[in-house]
This record gives structure tokens, C-alpha cells and sequence, in this order.
């Protein structure tokens, strides 16, 4: 079973985060901006400038119905450098791109051969007057709206990231020819002049801690030249 679906998602929300006005449907409300308070602290134990994916504090997946899905493997990772300069990035052998950018803002996705895991970058200007203390609520907007009206959607508290990023665990189960699994994402996002990126992980959450490891090498290879201008 395939979870490509998820591109569609992803692709259709991007204006969002752009700040423009996008059709959003009308069962999804708009997510309620995080106090400081409830902004989780990042975790001191990990070295200065790593951050990492990780596990929703509550798992909710059925490793039953998990099964049903084909395994996602990674079996090496090979640089992407984007043809601008804009950013490069490590992503597994194998996994095929779809490049869905426009003029001003910088979008791919990659899949994996099974199509039931992805990696997803998105590059685009700040909206003027935007400040990195809005990235916590920019963030929570986009996975709202994305997947807000998608059975069992949950979404855990930013936790600032030992390199400046904010990054929000999230969730939500699918039903895929009567299989029902639980997905699960980890979203970046960070400012780099006067661009923000995206950076965005999902996969079938049964299968995600044999994938953990790599994803961490993936979103740590991430960089963005804020020098390069957005094609």
C-alpha cells in the first residue's frame, strides 16, 4: 500500500506558509497561537548545533495493520544541490524527486521506492515584518491546515532546535483500502536571511524507529545558502 496521497497535502498548503491565502477547507480551524510557556525548551543534552527527529510522546500505532504496509528502506544517502545553489541536502539512494516550484518559492519532494515515506523541502521568502519568534506559529498554521482534518490529527508543542530551528512532532492515522495506519512527521522550520525553510520528514510510524537514524543524518545535512536568491 502507498501513501503517496501525503504530496498532495503537502503541495496544496504550501501558500500558507508563504503568507498568502490559500482555499483551506472550512472544518479546519485555525491552530491557537503557543504561549512562551508552552513552547518546549530544548533538550540540553544534545550537542551545540544538532537537532533530531523524534517520537510523539504517545504512540498510537497498530504494528498489526503496520505490517500490511511495505518496509521502507534506506541503503545510503547521496547530496542533492539544488541547481540555484539555494540549499543542498542528503537524500537516500533510490528516492525519486518531484519538483512542484514556482517563481519565489522552492519545492520539492522526495519519495522512497514504496512511496510510504518522504522527505519534503520548502524555500520561500519571509513575509515582510516576519520574525523568527513567528516561526512557532507559522509552523503550527501549516500542519493545521495540511492535516487538520485528517481521523486522529495531533500535534505535539514547538521545541526549539540546538541550531535555531522549531520543530513540531505530528500525527494522524489513514485508511488505505480498509488498512488503517498511523503516520507520523517531523517538521523544521528556521530563518535564513530573508528566507524561512521548511523541512519536513513523515513515515508510517510503526516503522519509523528503524528510520530514525537516518532521518537524523538528513535534517542535519540540510543547508540553505541565505546569500542565493529564490528562482
Amino acid at each position: 500500500m502507498r501513501l503517496r496521497y501525503l504530496i498532495a497535502s503537502i503541495l496544496s498548503a504550501n501558500a500558507i506558509v508563504a503568507g498568502c491565502t490559500p482555499s483551506v477547507p472550512k472544518e479546519t480551524s485555525s491552530p491557537t497561537t503557543l504561549s512562551s510557556s508552552e513552547i518546549v525548551k530544548p533538550n540540553d543534552s544534545k550537542k551545540d548545533g544538532i537537532k533530531a527527529v523524534g517520537k510523539p510522546t504517545e504512540t498510537k500505532s497498530s504494528q498489526d495493520s503496520a505490517q500490511k504496509f511495505q518496509e521502507v528502506k534506506i541503503d545510503g544517502l547521496k547530496t542533492y544541490k539544488h541547481s540555484s545553489g539555494l540549499f543542498q541536502i542528503d537524500i537516500p539512494n533510490g528516492w525519486s524527486p518531484t519538483d512542484s516550484s514556482k517563481p519565489g518559492e522552492v519545492i520539492l519532494v522526495w519519495f522512497d521506492p514504496t512511496q510510504n515515506a518522504l522527505i519534503a523541502v520548502d524555500i520561500f521568502k519571509v513575509p515582510e515584518g516576519g520574525s523568527p519568534d513567528k516561526l512557532p506559529e507559522l509552523l503550527q498554521t501549516f500542519l493545521k491546515a495540511t492535516f487538520g482534518s485528517k481521523p486522529g490529527f495531533s500535534m505535539e508543542n514547538p521545541t526549539p532546535q540546538p541550531d535555531g530551528s522549531v520543530q513540531i512532532i505530528w500525527g494522524f492515522d489513514e485508511t488505505v483500502k480498509g488498512v488503517t495506519a498511523r503516520i507520523q512527521g517531523n517538521s523544521f522550520i528556521s530563518k535564513q536571511g530573508d528566507k524561512a525553510s521548511l523541512l519536513t520528514t513523515g513515515a508510517i510510524e510503526a516503522q519509523f524507529p528503524t528510520l530514525q537514524d537516518s532521518f537524523n543524518k538528513i535534517v542535519n545535512s540540510f543547508k540553505v545558502d541565505p546569500a542565493t536568491k529564490i528562482p
